[in-house]
């Protein structure tokens, strides 16, 4: 619960489907009746695909926070993924959040669903039956599958009551989907072994097998009945129109709502743990009833024109959006670049390593989970507010306007590489289902974008520690000879300019032989390091350093320069340095300077030549002194 207001938690795949659109767009409107919000986890794609990045899609489940998620609602069927299912059940059912299954049922959980046996028995019967066909095939969907397989025994059940006998060449599978429903249809032919009818386990399936089938000039239902199985809206547009059963999910989402009240007010045992809804039968003209569904072809026309021309545009401008990305430098322009109404009823949330330059996202090591914490770099309820950290939870704290809207909240987690880079949650102003269309089309973008700018920020990264290696030297930090003479350059050039004097301090570490020889070369880098830091620590910010030689370093400094109050704060460095340390030995240095006047040739080699004298000078005293 958020402020009072119930949190309903629907996980699901592809809402931009008519079915599960129809679906999420119903239960919101029941649910916000009761005084609760629809939040939908949401994968793009569904696992039966097996892709890799699937792994990166489902990590949105993993930001489900069972302290605010008053009740689940999961699509077990479009997610196909009895890990993933498993994972967010058990998640849920620890923290006593009730968990309702749409067309499964698992231990603990209560189970709403179509009643697809008797659904599809009707279709089998009515060609078998009605129509007195004998000579029937089954278009399955893949092999071993469970829905598939479910058809099928009811295909055998009813033509073997009908004293039909079965054998294996009654079935062909169209694996559920266009191409392969084709290339089964397209065996038949050419084996001349086309039926009197074709009964698909899915509409799908049937669309392609009566475009096949009337390709190679069958007339249907003349010569061949088809039928199909989900009621989907392209059996309307069909010619002949597609004789199928449809699944209602219209009261599919009033069931759901009534189920999620009941289990929150302790009243669910009066339905008990499943509840089942009868499908539809929609005998029309492809099995040969007189029958026709009226529709409104041209509105249906618009909308699909409309989305058509809307996803041409958004792409357009999505693809410029993901180029401007790659070249961003910092949150600030990745957020500015967002800032489009492509992007508008959108938050998109970042874990924080992302902004971190050194990561790698084609490394070995993947990062498949949510950071605690992120940066909103993106979120139209509070656009003069981003980017800022939060938690992966702490986005509830902040949607206070997208629930106001009373419209579905839809999370998807992007990624890329492998690499998951955080999530978006959509809030459109209105329940138009190209709205929903476009998700996947953003997401992609998104993925893209915002990896490349990950992945940009590294290469500049590598960049910049490849021009240190060539310019720094890297025990001292100090520039090297071909990183210094390009700053000296420009900085005698700044000097002539403004008729500034140059100031080179030169110092020389004392002993570094001894030092080496009778304590290792590695207590000797040592000592050259604490030179160096004390050379620093005593010279202007803006002074020009280098590592001239082995135990040799030197500073230039532009404009007014108190020598002496440099190499007094150099000796005060070294003898506090040395009074700290558990060294045997005393780290000193011999230093010198060298003075120009700004009508002087700003000669680097005069400039060492000078300093080096007064070095030699007074290196030659702490000999006589020891």
């Amino acid at each position: 619960m958020i402020n009072g207001t119930r949190i309903i938690a629907l996980c699901a795949a592809r809402i931009s489907d008519n079915l599960i659109h129809e679906l999420v767009t119903e239960l919101n409107s029941f649910l916000v009746e009761d005084n609760c919000r629809l939040f939908v986890y949401h994968l793009c794609s569904d696992y039966y695909w097996k892709d890799e990045y699937m792994k990166i899609d489902s990590a949105i489940f993993d930001m489900m926070d069972f302290d605010v998620i008053d009740a689940v609602i999961l699509m077990n069927d479009k997610i196909k993924s009895e890990e993933v299912v498993n994972h967010i059940i058990q998640g849920a059912l620890s923290k006593d959040v009730p968990v309702i299954t749409i067309d499964s049922e698992y231990e603990n959980c209560i189970s709403v669903g179509f009643d697809y046996r008797k659904g599809f028995e009707s279709v089998v019967r009515h060609i078998v039956e009605t129509h007195g066909i004998r000579d029937v095939h089954f278009m399955g969907g893949f092999r071993n599958n469970v829905f598939s397989d479910e058809r099928m025994d009811i295909f055998k059940k009813v033509i073997e009551e009908n004293g039909i006998p079965f054998d294996d060449s009654m079935v062909s599978y169209g694996n559920f989907w266009a191409k392969p429903a084709q290339v089964a249809t397209e065996k038949l032919i050419a084996e001349n072994r086309v039926p009197e009818a074709i009964i698909c386990a899915n509409d799908i399936m049937a669309i392609n097998v009566c475009g096949a089938l009337m390709k190679h000039g069958y007339k249907i239902p003349e010569q061949v009945k088809v039928t199909g199985f989900d009621g989907i809206d392209e059996i309307y547009f069909t010619d002949p129109q597609l004789t199928s059963c449809k699944c209602n999910f219209s009261q599919l989402a009033e069931c759901l709502a009534d189920t999620v009240k009941r289990c929150l007010s302790g009243n669910i045992d009066e339905v008990g743990r499943k509840r089942i809804i009868d499908t539809d039968f929609l005998p029309m003209n492809s099995c040969g009833c007189n029958r026709a569904h009226q529709t409104n072809d041209s509105n249906y026309m618009n909308r699909i024109n409309n989305r058509f021309y809307r996803y041409q545009d958004d792409n357009k401008l999505l693809s410029y959006i993901t180029e401007r990305m790659q070249i961003c430098k910092n949150t600030e322009e990745l957020s500015k670049i967002m800032d489009v109404e492509v992007l508008n009823n959108l938050a998109c949330v970042i874990n924080k390593r992302c902004f971190d330059e050194r990561i790698n996202l084609s490394d070995n090591e993947q990062y498949v989970t949510f950071d605690d914490e992120m940066v909103v770099v993106r979120d139209c309820a509070r656009p003069d507010a981003v980017p800022r950290e939060t938690t992966i939870k702490g986005v509830y704290l902040n949607i206070g306007p997208a629930m106001e809207k009373k419209v579905p909240l839809v999370f998807n987690a992007i990624g890329y590489m492998n690499n998951l880079l955080g999530y978006l949650c959509f809030y459109f102003d209105d329940s138009d289902i190209s709205n929903y269309g476009r998700i996947l089309q953003i997401v992609t973008s998104l993925n893209y974008g915002i990896g490349s700018f990950v992945n940009m920020r590294h290469q500049r990264y590598l960049r910049a520690m490849v021009e240190n290696m060539y310019k720094y030297d890297a025990l001292t930090g100090l520039y090297n000879r071909m990183g210094f003479n390009i700053e000296f350059g420009k900085l005698a050039e700044t000097a002539k300019a403004q008729d500034m004097n140059l100031t080179m301090i030169l110092a020389d570490l004392d002993g570094l032989k001894l030092i080496n020889d009778k304590y290792g070369h590695l207590e000797g880098d040592i000592a050259i390091r604490a030179v160096a830091d004390a050379l620093k620590s005593a010279c202007p910010e803006d002074a020009l350093y280098l590592r001239l030689g082995g135990d040799e370093m030197l500073a230039v400094i532009a404009g007014e320069c108190d020598t002496e109050q440099v190499k007094q704060d150099m000796q005060t460095y070294l003898k506090q340095y040395n009074e700290n340390s558990d060294k045997t030995y005393e780290v000193s240095a011999s230093i010198g300077y060298y003075q120009t006047n700004s009508d002087s040739e700003f000669d680097f080699e005069k400039l060492v030549e000078g300093s080096d004298k007064i070095m030699y000078i007074e290196k030659q005293l702490h000999y006589k002194r020891q």
